[in-house]
């Protein structure tokens, strides 16, 4: 799997990591992964780190096709929730920006799309100035559960 996610209940954080090559199914697959985790809390900020993705094969229609069968889960946020995602090119900014487009009129979602590794880990609470300080804190190197 192309995509792991830790969660950190002390850090109110979901923290999604994708590496290599992957595809909007395995994102949606993840996304429900999260929501069966022992740890889930619809209140956790969720991180995405695009830092080791090669490439996402993703159109709008994928996009649309994905929300459409989780969109059903969304009932479990009841308040706004917050989703940050590090954008690392043009390509994952621009299918960051369509899923923000087509989710947040839908849900309580609120998307955070942001360039640089600092500017998404500040917008999500931590202070730290990229993805391997943080996966270092958080003891995961190459490891996700």
């Amino acid at each position: 799997m192309s995509i792991a996610f830790t969660v950190h209940p002390d850090l109110n954080l979901a923290y999604f990591r994708l590496r290599g090559r992957t595809d909007v199914a395995e994102c949606a697959r993840a996304y429900t992964d999260y929501l069966k985790h022992s740890d889930f809390q619809p209140n956790h900020i969720m991180l995405t780190s695009t830092v080791d993705l090669e490439n996402i094969d993703a159109s709008f229609t994928r996009i649309l096709v994905a929300v459409e069968r989780v969109a059903p889960t969304f009932r479990l946020f009841r308040t706004e929730t917050t989703s940050v995602i590090h954008a690392r090119d043009d390509v994952v900014f621009g299918l960051a920006r369509m899923l923000q487009q087509i989710v947040e009129p839908l849900s309580k979602f609120r998307f955070d799309v942001h360039r640089t590794e600092e500017m998404a880990l500040k917008a999500a609470g931590l202070a730290y100035l990229n993805f391997a300080e943080l996966d270092a804190h958080l003891g995961l190197m190459d490891n996700c559960a």
